[in-house]
């Protein structure tokens, strides 16, 4: 079966990527995408409809299904089967199917060839990296939140928040270059 690729904004499937994010709410998925954005006073309604627009898209797709919680009144929502297998068309990266990239539990068989071993330790450097870019992401937000509950903490804070502002670029390049060699690995190039 040919499947479409699905165009997703790249910190939005870096997001979802994460299996902190196989269940998630708009307002959690909207707070972590302000994270990861590059505009630094962008506004909360217009990211909230941004995020919210992607997920009935894929919703409509059927790769999330809207879960509605009469106890809490809460509406998440949850990665379905189908997510894993979706091709996806991030924006200034290459097509990527996350069923391409196995759990990290994995151990490459001894008989596997050396290409299969080499995209196996980039998929695992890759799941390493999306584990570091949500921590840095964690710290973005709490340097945020501190920032709006204490004022007076934010020239001091000024300097960490930066500092983890520009770490996740820097990650979150690495993350493209990996996924970029493994696309490449897995045309049969060799990576010179």
């Amino acid at each position: 079966m040919n499947q479409s690729k699905i165009n997703l904004d790249s910190d939005l499937f870096t997001i979802l990527s994460s299996p902190n994010f196989d269940k998630f709410t708009v307002l959690e998925l909207r707070s972590a995408y302000m994270s990861c954005s590059t505009t630094s006073e962008m506004d909360k309604n217009i990211a909230q409809r941004y995020v919210y627009r992607n997920i009935l898209k894929l919703q409509k797709k059927g790769l999330l299904n809207r879960k509605d919680s009469k106890k809490t009144k809460k509406t998440t929502y949850v990665k379905t089967e189908l997510f894993s297998s979706a091709i996806f068309e991030v924006e200034n990266a290459s097509a990527i199917s996350i069923a391409d990239l196995p759990d990290t539990d994995e151990s490459p068989d001894k008989t596997n060839s050396p290409s299969k071993h080499l995209i196996q330790s980039l998929i695992n450097q890759l799941h390493d990296l999306n584990a570091e870019l949500l921590i840095n992401l964690g710290e973005r937000e709490q340097y945020k939140s501190l920032c709006q509950e204490y004022p007076q903490l934010k020239e001091s804070l000024q300097e960490s928040y930066n500092f983890a502002r520009n770490n996740f670029k820097k990650i979150e390049g690495h993350i493209k270059a990996i996924n970029n060699a493994i696309e490449i690995q897995k045309q049969g190039q060799q990576i010179q």
